[in-house]
């Protein structure tokens, strides 16, 4: 069977480097032609240049770092005894949650990913963009990623909006 996640990968490394180049290539390259432009072309190349190494870190962050996962020596029935004595009380408290697959006890909001094969903490979702779940540890690098993504699009429509309307006039 061949391994879908290294292609998805490679799709969206290309889809990045097109948004990182095409922008140079063909805006900002053919205004070092015009001496009187080099300075506002380094003012549109720092910022984007700049956005574009934020991007493609948080995305690699968001592939190599290890989403969460419930820890070996987890055991809830210790923990809900220590913070509740009680075993009346212990009842109110809830169920323990169980991982058919893993065969294991999981804690609140640990979710089991059927393409990762393991129980994710705090798992929001199995995002094939960057092979990975997207959970607890690398939450923040995902959200930052896509932030970036969308700024590095608006940076691109409106260098192309500008370099457009600059011909038309």
């Amino acid at each position: 069977m061949v391994d879908t996640g290294r292609l998805w990968i490679i799709g969206t490394t290309s889809l990045i480097s097109f948004i990182a180049y095409s922008p140079q290539i063909f805006i900002i390259v053919p205004l070092f032609h015009h001496p009187a432009t080099n300075r506002d072309c380094l003012r549109l190349l720092a910022p984007f240049n700049l956005l574009v190494v934020l991007l493609f870190t948080h995305y690699f962050l968001c592939i190599t770092t290890h989403p969460g996962r419930v820890p070996k020596d987890w055991d809830p029935a210790t923990l809900i005894e220590a913070k509740e004595p009680d075993p009346a009380r212990r009842l109110l408290i809830g169920q323990l949650r169980f991982c058919r697959a893993c065969k294991l006890s999981k804690p609140p909001r640990a979710h089991h990913c059927r393409t990762c094969k393991r129980c994710v903490l705090k798992m929001d979702h199995h995002c094939p963009w960057v092979n990975n779940c997207v959970g607890y540890h690398n939450y923040g690098h995902f959200l930052r990623f896509l932030g970036f993504v969308n700024l590095a699009c608006w940076y691109h429509i409106w260098m192309i909006s500008k370099r457009v309307f600059a011909r038309a006039e």
